[in-house]
């Protein structure tokens, strides 16, 4: 599953479930709040886009582990000797060099995007809106999409650009890499299904019907 968000699926069989037990997803992602009542007023889940809300922190997971990477690449990069490129130091090579600024570059604009994405939710709480319209409700699913597929790539490219050692399971590297493609891979924030519905919604047709 999901290790970098502890992310898991329980299924229970013959078993009783009380109605207080159960969160309904469906009437609160339609603008309902608590069915009897009972939270504070200024609870942001019910008084914010809940899917948009709930689904925000794995741009975050993303984003966090790919900083991670771009810091282990420049710590390797400074002390990596290529044995097999006559003993040359890494952190004198030109596309070392370039990959690394790259990585930083594309790092700053993912974070830009994430703070819009927080800005808008912001906004949402303080103007009260619980439901979006079609084309921004997508627009975020794109936003989401973009921020995993982009993290995922970059995190692949860190890890090729290191080379086979930073594959072994000792490496953290291998670690991170593989928790950022499961966020990318993950229904939520799924590339191309994110930008057919938003591409979708931008024409007025309906979009994603979940996300």
């Amino acid at each position: 599953g999901l290790r970098g968000t502890g992310s898991n699926a329980v299924k229970l069989d013959n078993v009783y479930v009380p109605a207080n037990y159960v969160f309904p997803v469906t009437r609160v992602v339609n603008g309902a709040t608590a069915p009897d009542g009972n939270y504070e007023p200024d609870y942001q889940i019910f008084n914010v886009p809940y899917l948009a809300f709930f689904l925000a922190g794995f741009s975050h997971v993303a984003i966090g582990g790919v900083e991670r990477l771009i810091r282990n690449f420049k710590e390797k990069t400074e002390h990596r000797v290529r044995i097999f490129n006559n003993n040359t130091n890494e952190k004198n090579a030109g596309t070392a060099q370039r990959t690394l600024a790259e990585l930083n570059i594309q790092l700053t604009a993912l974070k830009a995007l994430a703070k819009d994405y927080a800005d808008r939710l912001h906004r949402y709480q303080d103007e009260g809106i619980r439901v979006l319209d079609e084309e921004e409700r997508e627009q975020l699913f794109a936003i989401r999409g973009y921020i995993a597929k982009t993290s995922a790539e970059m995190a692949t490219r860190i890890l090729i650009t290191l080379g086979g050692n930073s594959v072994y399971k000792s490496d953290g590297t291998e670690r991170f890499v593989r928790d950022i493609l499961t966020v990318a891979a993950h229904p939520t924030h799924q590339y191309e299904d994110a930008m057919a519905g938003y591409g979708s919604a931008i024409l007025g047709f309906k979009g994603h019907p979940t996300w």
